[in-house]
């Protein structure tokens, strides 16, 4: 009977004190389906993470549209807010009132099939919230996880 208590008692306080796992396959995942549907690759993102040296070219917005937005089903040839990837993305770092207060401002950004002119919108949103996304959106070999 102690024994049982004991084990819930270990069980509940590990889980409350646990921080809470980012779901690294889902960024990352997201992160290589964009790289080959933007023309941004992982040198781009290595040089704007570690420099703040952002390419001259449309790639890095057609990426941030691209790992921002999904098609919806069953209607592909609309594109909505991916919720979910943004949270994934932002609750890396952020305290999760920051990554609230983003969302509520950022989700509501116009979303149309050009991922590159939704992607630019999207780090306007950003940089008003203070918010520097090359830090969130994209894994590199240094990130510590």
């Amino acid at each position: 009977m102690y024994m049982w208590i004991l084990m819930v008692l270990t069980i509940g306080i590990s889980s409350i004190a646990a921080k809470p796992e980012v779901p690294i396959k889902s960024v990352a995942n997201r992160q290589k389906f964009c790289y080959i549907n933007s023309g941004f690759n992982y040198d781009k993102l290595e040089k704007i993470k570690k420099w703040r040296v952002f390419p001259s070219d449309m790639s890095y917005k057609c990426y941030v549209g691209c790992f921002c937005t999904e098609m919806e089903f069953p209607m592909p040839d609309t594109r909505v807010m991916n919720e979910k990837i943004m949270w994934d993305a932002l609750n890396r770092s952020l305290p999760q009132k920051k990554v609230n207060e983003i969302v509520d401002k950022c989700i509501n950004v116009p979303v149309t099939n050009d991922v590159c002119e939704t992607g630019e919108k999207l780090i306007n949103c950003f940089i008003k919230q203070g918010i520097v996304l090359a830090d969130f959106i994209g894994y590199i070999e240094e990130d510590i996880l």
